[in-house]
């Protein structure tokens, strides 16, 4: 998270990396990388705490728009 408050009331900024990687063996399934901003209503502690809330918001829609996305792996290469 990032309040750039250069020009009030500032806007949230959010860089989410997420990695799916198999536990097994650690290999990387894939990767994305989600950015999202949105506008603080208020220039104060509050403000940017709401603008951070929808930034979330946003990144959490969309990271699981990615994942429902994603190929399922074959039964047998699941583990038990």
């Amino acid at each position: 998270f990032y309040h750039d408050a250069a020009q009030a009331p500032g806007e949230v900024k959010l860089l989410l990396e997420v990695e799916l990687v198999r536990r097994s063996d650690a290999h990387l399934l894939a990767r994305t990388r989600i950015e999202t901003r949105a506008p603080a209503p208020s220039h104060d502690a509050r403000g940017a705490a709401q603008g951070a809330n929808t930034a979330l918001t946003q990144a959490l829609d969309q990271l699981t728009a990615w994942l429902v996305g994603l190929p399922v792996a074959p039964a047998s290469s699941r583990l038990p």
